[in-house]
């Protein structure tokens, strides 16, 4: 188990987890921290940013507001802006 190791789930919401390593982190404002697995006898770590409605906000966008028909148009009404008012995505 490497801290700074992380992955990323999705769904209804989406949520990112770090590796924080075996000692409880401080978290930053706005993640937490979780219990990420324990071995042997130690407990590791992990800082949490959770948000809890990304896929039903796209659900909405489709089925409430019919502003795309299928869920992947979403990336390219991202990708069209000029500016993005601070968030940011990774690709490696």
């Amino acid at each position: 188990m490497e801290p700074a190791t992380g992955k990323n789930t999705y769904g209804t919401g989406s949520f990112v987890l770090v590796n924080a390593g075996f000692v409880t982190p401080r978290p930053p404002p706005g993640l937490l921290v979780t219990a990420a697995c324990t071995v042997g006898e130690e407990r590791a770590y992990a800082l949490e940013a959770s948000i809890f409605v990304t896929g039903a906000a796209v659900q909405w966008l489709r089925d409430g507001l019919q502003i795309i028909e299928r869920a992947e148009e979403t990336e390219q009404l991202a990708r069209a802006l000029d500016d993005n008012g601070g968030c940011t995505s990774c690709r490696r």
